[in-house]
């Protein structure tokens, strides 16, 4: 039987060593109980509080006064960068999660807090993915040397423990092209938002960690168990890595927040270039893709409709009969090449021009010669 807000109790780690014990009472006040109150498990959180909203935009406003001024700081800073190709960047100091001072952009104006780095703008290294690639982006800057030594002679990186696994048939089918995105040259840097820390904060997932390390201490040694015991270590470290980085911002993460705040999505029902490209990839079975299927698509304004009602209404239809057709993922951009040919040539124009690729936004004119191979990808002319 689930426990009533009223029945539960706060315990911390050192009283829970298997992390089972709830969390701060007042920061799930208003939630419907589950077994996500006595185990950490976000999906049944999601499944047992979410709202479905089946309303029109109308919920939704645009930036706030305080949201554009800060923008405008950034777009002040944009043709520097530009210019430059790169704004700044520390060449000395590999990235990680508490690696850099707090950042902010105005710290006057910020609401939400936190760079990757110290300073906006400011490109961080993450050698250990690879070195090769840190070295190619520094060519104008030049690469610590310090650095270089380590992870050149001492350090082995993700890059190099991934090519080495490489079979010479799979080297083969890399180099003629037949095979792409092998992770040896992975380089995409990402944030991730980690759900479980918002619900129950850093403490309460360290003393969870800690408990399957307990568990693991009582198995047999196998080279299995024991890369285990080393990957939940890391994964304890990381988490205390991001309380102390939270701390440097005067956030204490240790806890959930509160009071908390209900997530809430919605889908309705179906709706063929465009919409037959998306049906077939929703065929696809998941047992057979389980890292997940992943459909980019990139569609014309006018194919969606005449105006911003009618394509705001077309698209949602493309994307429920995906949904409802039980697709995994779909990136969709809606532009017109055009725009793109336009945007490389006086890249100031589009200061704000972002699109999806291969899952990511980014912003246009960043990319480079080489990888705006995007304009060369279909774009659907008609659903």
């Amino acid at each position: 039987m689930t426990a009533t807000p009223a029945e539960i109790t706060t315990s911390t780690p050192a009283e829970d060593p298997a992390g089972t014990a709830p969390a701060t009472v007042d920061a799930w006040t208003g939630f419907r109980s589950g077994r996500w109150r006595d185990t950490i498990d976000v999906r049944d959180f999601i499944q047992s509080n979410y709202t479905l909203y089946e309303v029109d935009a109308s919920i939704l406003s645009g930036p706030t006064e305080r949201t554009t001024r800060v923008w405008e700081k950034l777009l002040a800073m944009f043709p520097e960068e530009i210019e430059r190709s790169i704004h700044d960047v520390d060449v000395s100091t590999p990235s990680r999660i508490d690696a850099f001072a707090p950042g902010c952009i105005d710290p006057d104006l910020d609401l939400i807090v936190g760079l990757q780095t110290d300073a906006p703008l400011k490109r961080a290294i993450m050698p250990n993915g690879g070195w090769r690639m840190i070295e190619g982006a520094l060519k104008a800057y030049g690469p610590d040397p310090a650095v270089r030594e380590i992870y050149t002679k001492l350090r082995k990186t993700l890059n190099d423990g991934v090519f080495d696994a490489h079979t010479s048939e799979i080297r083969a089918c890399r180099s003629s092209g037949i095979i792409t995105g092998l992770p040896d040259a992975y380089g995409r840097g990402r944030i991730i938002g980690d759900y479980r820390r918002a619900l129950y904060g850093v403490d309460r997932l360290v003393a969870a960690k800690k408990a399957v390390m307990v568990l693991l201490g009582t198995e047999p040694l196998t080279v299995q168990l024991i890369q285990e015991r080393e990957e939940t270590s890391e994964q304890i470290r990381a988490l205390e890595e991001l309380k102390s980085m939270a701390l440097s911002y005067d956030y204490d993460i240790s806890g959930p927040p509160a009071p908390a705040a209900k997530p809430s999505s919605g889908c309705t029902s179906p709706t063929s270039a465009g919409r037959a490209s998306a049906l077939s990839v929703a065929k696809l079975p998941y047992g057979d893709a389980e890292d997940g299927v992943s459909l980019t698509g990139t569609i014309t304004p006018d194919a969606l409709g005449r105006t911003p009602e009618e394509r705001i209404a077309n698209l949602s239809g493309v994307l429920d009969g995906f949904t409802a057709s039980d697709g995994f993922h779909m990136n969709v951009n809606v532009l017109d090449e055009a725009t793109l040919q336009d945007a490389m040539e006086p890249p100031e124009k589009y200061p704000r021009l972002t699109i999806k690729v291969s899952g990511y936004a980014v912003n246009f004119i960043r990319l480079t010669r080489e990888q705006l191979d995007v304009i060369n990808r279909t774009f659907h002319g008609s659903l």
